[in-house]
């Protein structure tokens, strides 16, 4: 198991520090590692290894290895395995009179079980949808949540510069998870083209939507009606055809930023 630790994070607990916040900074950070490790205690459980450990600005967030591939059940358990390590030291703080670390583990085990991808909650939200909705579904629709809470977060990060000067968290996470939302859409579009193979080599007929795009068509808005269960093609002006494939293929090598006519190049 790694631990990388993103040259950026560097900056910013220097910039916390020189604010006045450096104990508050590395207690939370202490505990929200704490909080990764249930997971990977959980996953070690069901049979999965930990890839490794981010710790970044924002937080702290362990890597399982086919994380995706387990079961509803067990996605679940594992999500809940962080919140649940945080409210066991928040009682036992509680009871001995820790108030400030009760405090921040339960705060942790809150915002945690925000219904916010790729938060405890929204992976949570979104095994339980993939039951009744299925997978495309329910994707789409935890993305469309994610958004919203990732808005909401950064119209409570501007109340909070207000009450609390040069206290940008709140900003800084929601921007963060709106990035995190735009590259999941990407993804959306990689599980649906692995679950067309699936079905390919077992027979199945799949129906070929095809779309007309231009080639100053930016490249992440193709993608939005990407992850379904048929097969798109897209057609230019000249004529020429775009297979979905060569979507995902160009943005595994480049990223998601880009127009169509640079595939094209």
């Amino acid at each position: 198991m790694k631990i990388r630790v993103k040259p950026i994070f560097c900056i910013a607990a220097a910039v916390i520090c020189l604010l006045g916040y450096a104990e508050e900074f590395f207690i939370m950070l202490i505990f929200a590692i704490v909080h990764e490790c249930g997971h990977i205690v959980m996953a070690w459980i069901f049979g999965k290894k930990c890839r490794r450990i981010n710790i970044t600005p924002i937080g702290v967030y362990a890597e399982i290895e086919k994380y995706d591939e387990g079961t509803a059940f067990e996605r679940i358990c594992i999500a809940l395995a962080g919140p649940a390590v945080n409210i066991i030291i928040a009682v036992l703080c509680r009871c001995m009179g820790l108030l400030y670390i009760y405090d921040v583990n339960i705060t942790l085990a809150l915002f945690n079980m925000m219904m916010i991808y790729p938060l405890d909650g929204g992976r949570i939200v979104k095994c339980v949808c993939e039951c009744f909705m299925g997978i495309a579904s329910s994707d789409k629709t935890v993305m469309r949540c994610t958004y919203i809470g990732a808005v909401l977060l950064m119209g409570a990060g501007i109340l909070q510069t207000v009450l609390f000067p040069y206290n940008i968290s709140l900003i800084c996470l929601g921007k963060y998870l709106m990035k995190i939302n735009e590259e999941e859409k990407v993804w959306l579009g990689y599980r649906s083209f692995e679950r067309i193979k699936g079905k390919i080599k077992r027979g199945e007929v799949l129906e070929i939507k095809r779309y007309a795009i231009a080639e100053n068509t930016e490249i992440k808005s193709i993608t939005e009606v990407m992850g379904n269960d048929h097969y798109c093609v897209f057609a230019l002006e000249n004529g020429e055809e775009i297979s979905e494939r060569e979507v995902i293929g160009y943005i595994e090598e480049n990223g998601i930023v880009g127009k169509v006519g640079d595939m094209r190049k």
